[in-house]
């Protein structure tokens, strides 16, 4: 049971911390499209 817990707590922590991540990326690839590169990774 508490081992499923801690499971699921991380798999939330490396969800959220991707997410940011990917936000991340995505405001450089926007300022990157305003200096006229585009922003594909």
């Amino acid at each position: 049971e508490w081992v499923i817990k801690i499971l699921n707590n991380a798999l939330k922590k490396i969800y959220l911390l991707k997410y940011f991540y990917y936000e991340i990326l995505r405001r450089k690839c926007r300022i990157l499209e305003k200096d006229g590169v585009p922003g594909r990774i």
